[in-house]
């Protein structure tokens, strides 16, 4: 279960439906065949750069960053992974060059996001490829069209 913390008018610009079946997607792709829970920000660059900037170190805006957080939700049961967030600002321009929808970008960013989560990483060459590799069937498996959209290593 996606849940996800916006205003209205950002809410209003994005298919909820569309982002849980990208979440789910990502989960099955990585394997994992249970629920689990996590949270979806959008935010605005200035925004996302605050938090990039306390957290990681890196004072810039960026696209979407992922919060580990890990529990079971003792009353539920529920298996929660941690916390996504998206700048809508950035996924907007982003969408633009890659002549995209901003559905589209937004599933891809969380997608990726999700798959960090779960432990995937592109800081060499083989962790590159099996993250690669999840994002793209997770894309395909949902119809979304932005394959190949994790930047190669330098």
């Amino acid at each position: 279960m996606l849940t996800l913390i916006a205003s209205k008018k950002n809410a209003a610009q994005v298919s909820l439906p569309a982002l849980q079946a990208a979440f789910s997607a990502a989960l099955i792709a990585a394997g994992i065949q249970r629920d689990m829970a996590a949270s979806l920000k959008l935010s605005d660059d200035k925004g996302i750069q605050k938090l990039n900037a306390t957290y990681l170190g890196n004072d810039s805006p960026t696209d979407v960053l992922s919060f580990e957080n890990a529990y079971i939700d003792p009353e539920t049961g529920q298996e929660y992974l941690g916390d996504i967030v998206i700048s809508l600002e950035t996924a907007g321009r982003q969408a633009l060059a890659h002549q995209a929808e901003l559905q589209q970008e937004l599933e891809m960013l969380l997608v990726h996001g999700t798959l960090h989560l779960l432990g995937f990483d592109h800081a060499d060459p083989a962790s590159l490829d099996a993250m690669h590799d999840a994002q793209d069937a997770a894309l395909t498996a949902i119809g979304n069209p932005l394959l190949n959209s994790i930047a190669p290593l330098d």
